[in-house]
C-alpha cells in the first residue's frame, strides 16, 4: 500500500486571484462576489500583496454554495 504525501500548500498553477475566480464563476452562470468568496471554508493566501486560492478549492466550495441554494 503507497502512502500518499500530505501537501500543505497548493501548487503554483492551480492559484488564482479573488478577481480571477470571481471572472470564471460568472461564466456558470452563478456569480459570487469577493466577500462571499472569503466566507467559503478556502484557504486563501497572500503572494506579494495579492490574495490567492486554489481553483480546485473554490471549485468545490462553489458547487457546494450553489447546491445550497437550489430548493
Amino acid at each position: 500500500m503507497a502512502v500518499g504525501t500530505i501537501q500543505p500548500y497548493a501548487p503554483a498553477h492551480d492559484l488564482v486571484t479573488l478577481k480571477e475566480a470571481r471572472r470564471l464563476f460568472e461564466q456558470t452562470g452563478h456569480p459570487v462576489s469577493d466577500s462571499t468568496i472569503r466566507r467559503w471554508d478556502v484557504k486563501l493566501t497572500k503572494i506579494s500583496g495579492v490574495v490567492v486560492a486554489s481553483w480546485s478549492d473554490l471549485l468545490v466550495a462553489h458547487g457546494v454554495w450553489v447546491t445550497a441554494a437550489i430548493p
